[in-house]
C-alpha cells in the first residue's frame, strides 16, 4: 500500500525550486548511462531506477526569507493645541525635516484680539460678580440693623405701652378717690343742714357754717384733676405717648428697610449663578491664555522625520484637537513582514536577520511578533512581525519593498542529507534507503534545514544509500526493488 506523504511547506518548495542546476547534471548522466540502464533493467527483471545519495557531516544554518514593507518605528500624530486661524504651512507631505523645524504657524494677530476679548470679557463679568456680591452685603448689613432694631424697639414700645397704661391706672385711681371722697363729705354735709334746718333760729350759724363747707365741696368736686398729682401724671403720660409715637415710626421706617433689604439680597441659586459664571469667564480667559502661549511656537518637528500626511491648509480656521499632520521619524526604521504557521514556529523574537533595501543590506533583529493572526487577500493566516533596523541611512525610503532573511537557527558538524529525500506521513518523516537492490522505509528524526539540506538527528548513518528520487517520478514504496542510477554527494 502506497504511503501517504506530507505536503511541503511553500518553503521546502522554494528551497526544492533551488535544485533545477542539479537536476540538470543528474538529466545529463542519466542520459549518457541510458543505453545501461536499459540494458540492466531487462536483465534485473523490471528493477526501478532511482537516485540515491549517502548522508555527510557538515555545517547547516536555517534561514526564513520574507518580503516586507519599510516603516518609520516611530509615527506621531500633531493635533491642533489650540482653536484659530493657520497662518503658515512650511511642510508638505513626503518632505525631510529635521527637530525644531517650524511646521505650521497660527495668525498671532487674531489670537492676540481673541486674548483681549476674553480679558475684557472676565473683567466685566468680574466687575458685575464683584458689584453683585458688594449690594448684597450691603442689603444684608440693613437687614440685620432692621431686624435688630426691631426687635429693641418691639420691646421699647411694649414696655412704654404697659407704662403709659400704669400712669393712666395712677390718674384714674386718684381721680376716683378724690371724687368718692368728696361725695361722702358732699353727703354728710347735706344731712347736718338737713338736721339743722329742723331748728334754723337756734342753729342759724352752724347752718351758715355747713353751707359753706358744702360750697367748697362744690368747688373740690368741680376742680377735680387740676391737682399737683394728677398734673404730674398727665404731663408723664403725654411725654411717654409721644416717645412712644416717635418709637412707632422708627419701627415704621425699620419695617420698610428690612423689606427693602429682602428684596436686594441675592437667594442662592442666583449665587450660584453668579460664581458659575465668574469661572466660566475666568476658565475661558485662562483657556485663552494658554492657547496664545501654545500658538505662539506653532507646530514644531520633534524628531528627525518625514512628513506623511498634512491635513490643514493656510487660512483655514481649526478648533482645538484637529488633527494637522504626521510625521515618521526617519532615524527609527523596521520593516514589517507577515510570517506563515509554516515559518511561525522557526522564529523568534532577537534573532538576527539581513535586509536588503533599495540594493542596499542593512543588520536587523527581530523586534515585536504580533499574537494574533489576521487574514491575508489569498485567504491564508498571517502573522504580523517587524523586524529593527539597526543601521538605518538617508537611501532608505519608507513604503519601500523589503527582502529580509532572517538567520533562525544553526548547527555545527550535522548529520545531513538533501531537502527531496525527506518523506512525512501520519507516522511522521522517514526516508527510503537502498539496502541489496531494495527499497527499505527508514524512520527519521530531523533537525533544521537550509535551502538544500535538512539535519537528521537520529535514524541515518553515514553509510546509508537514501534514496533522493525515482527517475521516472513514478512513487517509492517499501519492498520495491530499485537500481540506483548515480550516487551523489554533497556539495
Amino acid at each position: 500500500m502506497k504511503k501517504e506523504k506530507r505536503e511541503l511547506t511553500p518553503a521546502e518548495k522554494k528551497r526544492r525550486g533551488k535544485k533545477i542546476r542539479k537536476w540538470v547534471v543528474l538529466a545529463l548522466l542519466a542520459v549518457i548511462v541510458v543505453f545501461v540502464v536499459f540494458f540492466r533493467q531487462g536483465q534485473e527483471g523490471g528493477q526501478n531506477m532511482v537516485f540515491a545519495e549517502k548522508p555527510v557531516r557538515g555545517d547547516i544554518e536555517e534561514e526564513v526569507s520574507l518580503s516586507g514593507t519599510v516603516e518609520s518605528e516611530e509615527v506621531k500624530v500633531y493635533f491642533a493645541p489650540a482653536s484659530g486661524r493657520i497662518a503658515d504651512v512650511f511642510a508638505s507631505a513626503g518632505e525631510e525635516v529635521t527637530v525644531g523645524d517650524v511646521l505650521i504657524g497660527y495668525d498671532m494677530e487674531s489670537m492676540q484680539e481673541a486674548l483681549e476679548e476674553a480679558r475684557l470679557q472676565y473683567m466685566a463679568g468680574n466687575s458685575s460678580y464683584n458689584g453683585a456680591l458688594y449690594n448684597d452685603r450691603d442689603a444684608q448689613a440693613k437687614l440685620n440693623e432692621a431686624e435688630t432694631n426691631l426687635a429693641i424697639l418691639e420691646q421699647q414700645i411694649k414696655d412704654a405701652e404697659s407704662y403709659v397704661k400704669q400712669l393712666n391706672k395712677q390718674l384714674v385711681n386718684i381721680q376716683t378717690g378724690n371724687a368718692d371722697k368728696l361725695a361722702v363729705e358732699n353727703m354728710n354735709l347735706q344731712k347736718q343742714l338737713i338736721l339743722l334746718q329742723k331748728d334754723p333760729l337756734e342753729n342759724e350759724d352752724a347752718i351758715v357754717q355747713v353751707q359753706i363747707a358744702l360750697q367748697a365741696n362744690q368747688y373740690a368736686t368741680q376742680s377735680l384733676g387740676n391737682s399737683d398729682a394728677e398734673k404730674s401724671l398727665k404731663e408723664g403720660i403725654e411725654a411717654e405717648e409721644e416717645r412712644l409715637a416717635t418709637m412707632r415710626e422708627h419701627k415704621a421706617e425699620m419695617e420698610a428697610q428690612k423689606q427693602q433689604a429682602e428684596a436686594a439680597l441675592v437667594n442662592r441659586y442666583q449665587k450660584e449663578n453668579l460664581s458659575a459664571t465668574e469661572e466660566l469667564n475666568l476658565l475661558a480667559y485662562e483657556n485663552m491664555q494658554a492657547d496664545f502661549a501654545a500658538a505662539q511656537s506653532g507646530i514644531t518637528a520633534d524628531f528627525n522625520g518625514i512628513v506623511m500626511e498634512i491635513g490643514v491648509v493656510e487660512g483655514a480656521t481649526v478648533p482645538e484637537g484637529t488633527q494637522l499632520l504626521t510625521l515618521a521619524d526617519s532615524e527609527k526604521i523596521k520593516v514589517v513582514v507577515y510570517i506563515t504557521r509554516y515559518d511561525l514556529e522557526k522564529i523568534e523574537v532577537g534573532q538576527q536577520a539581513d535586509v536588503t533595501i533599495n540594493g542596499s543590506v542593512y543588520e536587523g533583529s527581530v523586534a515585536k511578533i504580533d499574537r494574533m493572526a489576521t487574514v491575508n487577500a489569498s485567504g491564508n493566516a498571517t502573522v504580523r512581525a517587524e523586524i529593527h533596523i539597526e543601521n538605518p541611512d538617508d537611501k532608505i525610503y519608507l513604503g519601500l519593498e523589503a527582502k529580509a532573511v532572517i538567520h533562525t537557527d544553526s548547527s555545527s558538524d550535522a548529520l545531513l542529507i538533501p531537502l527531496e529525500a525527506l518523506n512525512a506521513d501520519r507516522n511522521g518523516d522517514f526516508v527510503y534507503i537502498e539496502e541489496n537492490g531494495i527499497a527499505v522505509r527508514r524512520p527519521v528524526v530531523t533537525g533544521i534545514s537550509s535551502d538544500e539540506y535538512i539535519e537528521v538527528k537520529e535514524g541515518l548513518s553515514e553509510t546509508d544509500n537514501v534514496i533522493t528520487a525515482s527517475y521516472n517520478g513514478a512513487g517509492i514504496e517499501e519492498g520495491m526493488q530499485v537500481y540506483v542510477l548515480a550516487q551523489d554527494t554533497a556539495e
